[in-house]
């Protein structure tokens, strides 16, 4: 007889436990997984027994049919025979035995899973399934329904009602998205909680990290950096870009390349390094920009001329300047930022005559101040205005009142920048009675980054019947536009109060007239000079603090070297107690010799209280944009004079 060796078992898997939680669904996975191969080769295992046990029992008749040939060893060979068929009907068993073994296995395995082709959205909630029937998905028990063609796909919940081919789950937790098809429905262990999501550790790389560049993005108000797949992104189109949408986290950083011309628009959550909040700044097509996120809303940018031009260069970086007159047009010479500084002409004083007294005159206001920065194309033409001065205004008849003059406005404007305007200070007023009569307001300025409004002129307060005239206003060149000091003349129609032109630095004193006539100094760089009750008060002090003094070898700024920085005039009888420089106000008039100089440059000329002969009765304003003073006097014989402003200033560094 031939025996057929058994094919061997694959020894199964130790099976889930309930003590073993965290590992339960892998070990139940693994468990129903080998339960059909193992239920293969068990029947194969039987067919082999099987086998062997007919092929014992052939052997065992053909043995008989020898014994009873074979007359001596029949009994012994039946015996034999016997023996061999008990065998084989044990093994026979034995075999039997382990299919139905295997079988039950494979049965129960069966039980744990099925299949759906139900429409189901991945998410929580309620879901159902049409399924199979006779499955293990009792009310409560664990399960896992996962994508048969994505495992990434997959819910996990509980069995709320199972009844013939219907399966309602309850899903607590899930994994991936979209809308799936095809099921595969399993009974598992509990599912853990889900852990902390991990992060890249900080270290130190060991090759090199090479961006990838994303594609490409129009420009937009605020275009979307982040989304792509690579850190380099071109953006495209003329767009004006104002912000940035919202960064994946602070501290997250984009290089940009400028594939066209696009202006960026510097502001509180878009900083651009070099630029003014408010300000543009055009890119041209090649340039490169560094985008890093302070906050998700709010990004700084620095950005890298394709030309090797530094943004220093561009703005701040001043090396040309060039002051302009007249009207006309200024063609840039580079491409870059531009510093336009521009005032206006001041305004000029009243003019009262009478030899009735009781005359009041107010002096002419400052000019508007404007400093901008404008992004300037090298060979496009710009247009400008320089302002024209007041005229002088003049008068031999008496009594007459004639009022103050405007000033007027310096501008500067041009294709793709906003214009620029500083305007001209407000004329003074005249009067010829003793009513108090108000001072003029300053020019305003618009369109810059610096707009100062100028300083206005003193008012003649009061009702005494005496002659009153105040000075010019200043340019606040300094950040505040300084005014003339206010004249309060004496009951007594022989006395003057007149006050002086107002400084860059500070105001004229006041001068209040009681028993005598009374002037006061000129406004300084360095500040106001003092108020008078009695004589003539003395100017201002200079930026260094020394009264009547100059700073010629003073050099802080732009400003303290165009106008040196001095000290107001005092008033006084001779040629130098008249003097005003640059900055400083010129002193009021209250006798009856003419001034000699007019205000310093940007400032105030100093009004005039008395002229009994035929002449000038005050001085001009300062240059670029200072008022000039009031004239009231008791005129009896003669022209007298009213000096009007001269030009304003337009003035462009790059």
């Amino acid at each position: 007889m031939s025996v057929t060796a058994p094919v061997p078992a694959d020894v199964l898997p130790v099976g889930p436990s309930i003590d073993d939680p965290d590992n339960f669904d892998n070990a139940a996975d693994a468990f129903v997984a080998a339960q059909r191969p193992f239920g293969t080769q068990m029947n194969a295992l039987g067919v082999n027994v099987y086998a062997n046990a007919i092929d014992a029992a052939g052997s065992a008749t053909a043995a008989a049919a020898s014994a009873t040939a074979a007359s001596g060893s029949a009994a012994a060979s039946a015996n034999s025979a016997s023996a061999s068929a008990t065998s084989a009907t044990a093994s026979a068993a034995s075999s039997a035995s382990a299919a139905a073994s295997a079988a039950a296995s494979a049965a129960s395995a069966t039980g744990l899973t099925a299949t759906s082709a139900t429409s189901n959205v991945v998410g929580t909630g309620s879901r159902t399934f049409a399924t199979q029937a006779g499955k293990q998905f009792s009310t409560n028990v664990n399960l896992k329904m996962v994508d048969a063609a994505n495992p990434a796909n997959a819910m996990y919940g509980t069995a709320a009602s199972y009844s013939g081919t219907s399966l309602v789950a309850t899903v607590t937790s899930y994994e991936g998205s979209g809308t799936i098809t095809s099921w595969i429905i399993s009974v598992v262990g509990q599912r853990g909680a889900t852990g902390a999501t991990g992060g890249v550790a900080g270290g130190n790389l060991t090759g090199a990290l090479n961006d990838a560049r994303a594609a490409d993005v129009a420009s937009a108000s605020a275009p979307d950096i982040w989304s792509g797949s690579g850190n380099y992104v071109v953006i495209t189109g003329p767009v004006a870009i104002t912000g940035f949408a919202a960064a994946p986290q602070a501290g997250a950083r984009r290089r940009i390349l400028a594939g066209g011309a696009f202006p960026l628009a510097a502001g509180a959550n878009l900083v651009v390094k070099g630029v003014l909040s408010g300000q543009s700044f055009t890119c041209a097509p090649g340039d490169e920009i560094d985008v890093y996120a302070e906050t998700t809303t709010k990004f700084r940018v620095t950005i890298n001329k394709g030309d090797g031009t530094a943004m220093a260069g561009l703005y701040g970086a001043f090396q040309n300047t060039v002051v302009m007159k007249g009207t006309g047009s200024f063609v840039a010479r580079r491409t870059g930022w531009h510093r336009i500084t521009l005032t206006g002409s001041g305004g000029r004083g009243g003019m009262s005559l009478s030899s009735a007294g009781a005359n009041r005159a107010t002096g002419g206001a400052g000019a508007g101040f404007c400093v901008g920065m404008r992004f300037l194309v090298a060979g496009q033409s710009y247009s400008y205005v320089q302002a024209a001065g007041a005229p002088d205004a003049s008068s031999a008849t008496h009594p007459v009142a004639i009022q103050g003059a405007a000033g007027s406005a310096s501008t500067f404007f041009g294709v793709g920048i906003s214009a620029l305007t500083a305007n001209g200070g407000y004329g003074g007023a005249a009067s010829l009675t003793s009513a108090p009569l108000a001072g003029s307001d300053g020019g305003i300025a618009t369109g810059g980054d610096i707009n100062v409004q100028g300083g206005g002129s003193g008012s003649v307060l009061g009702t005494g019947g005496g002659v009153g005239a105040s000075g010019g206003g200043a340019v606040g060149v300094s950040g505040v536009g300084y005014s003339s000091g206010d004249a309060t003349p004496s009951t007594s129609s022989s006395y003057a109060a007149v006050t002086g032109g107002a400084g860059v630095g500070g105001r004229s004193g006041h001068a209040t007239a009681s028993s005598g006539s009374v002037a006061s100094g000129g406004g300084g760089f360095g500040g106001a000079s003092p108020d008078v009750t009695t004589g003539n008060g003395a100017g201002s002090q200079n930026w260094d603090g020394v009264v009547g003094g100059s700073a010629l070898d003073t050099v802080r700024n732009f400003f303290a070297t165009l106008m040196n920085a001095t000290a107001g005039g005092p008033p006084g009888n001779t040629e130098h107690g008249y003097s005003a420089y640059a900055g400083a106000g010129s002193a009021g008039f209250p006798t009856s010799t003419p001034p000699v100089f007019g205000g310093g440059t940007f400032a105030g000329s100093g009004g005039c209280g008395s002229l009994t002969g035929g002449g000038v009765g005050n001085a001009i304003g300062g240059q670029f944009g200072g008022g000039s003073g009031g004239v009231a006097s008791d005129h009896s014989t003669g022209v007298v004079v009213c000096k009007g402003t001269q030009a304003g200033l337009v003035m462009v560094e790059y």
